[in-house]
């Protein structure tokens, strides 16, 4: 189901500043409440730290790759990538 722009901002708005070291206590309550405020906003701040997390592990993968590793799993781990990014 494709969420709102506006959502999808405000979702990757929140995502960015709690990778901040310096989000304080207030802010992490803000994104708490916003997160209550709707289920869409939920889904879409779920998506994207699910993107988050295909993203880290694709690159760790490539660098895995690019250093010569041997990885039985990798041609199944990158279909599994492009399976979750089509979706």
């Amino acid at each position: 189901m494709q969420l709102p722009d506006q959502i999808n901002k405000q979702a990757a708005a929140w995502f960015t500043l709690m990778q901040s070291a310096d989000v304080s206590a207030a802010e992490r309550q803000e994104l708490r409440d916003w997160l209550s405020e709707h289920p869409d906003h939920q889904q879409s701040y779920r998506q994207i730290e699910l993107v988050w997390q295909t993203v880290g592990s694709y690159l760790a993968l490539s660098r895995a790759v690019h250093y010569g590793v041997q990885l039985s799993l990798c041609p199944l781990a990158l279909c599994l990538l492009f399976r979750h990014l089509l979706q």
